[in-house]
């Protein structure tokens, strides 16, 4: 579901510029329509955009068992955060327990139940 994350992502950044880009240092726009392609990386602010859209904290961790940064959802909440591990400065990569699944929770996949992931769950999904 990796287009449908962007596409959904960049269309936040977009409804919400006023805020978001102050963060940036090119033209919103040019900006934007550069993350929308699939070969551009996303960074924190793609970051702290889905962790609102989704409404779980995102944890970044490098080199250790601590996050280096949490980002945030409008409302608290229990949720299991989603969390990656930052790599040579320039790469994330999930991170997930696999005695705890918490894939698709929060994410739109209402009919997920945490387990062992299958690709089942995603047959009924429509984008």
């Amino acid at each position: 579901m990796h287009e449908v994350v962007r596409k959904h992502c960049m269309d936040y950044l977009m409804k919400n510029a006023d805020y978001f880009s102050n963060y940036v240092t090119e033209d919103f726009t040019t900006y934007i329509n550069r993350k929308r392609k699939n070969n551009c990386h996303g960074n924190h602010i793609e970051m702290q955009a889905m962790a609102e859209m989704y409404n779980r904290p995102v944890e970044v961790y490098q080199d250790g068992t601590e996050p280096i940064n949490t980002f945030h959802g409008i409302h608290q909440n229990n949720d299991e955060p989603i969390r990656v591990s930052y790599h040579r400065n320039i790469h994330y990569n999930s991170v997930v327990n696999p005695n705890k699944a918490t894939i698709g929770v929060g994410l739109g996949l209402p009919a997920f139940k945490p387990g062992v992931p299958t690709p089942d769950i995603f047959k009924n999904h429509k984008t």
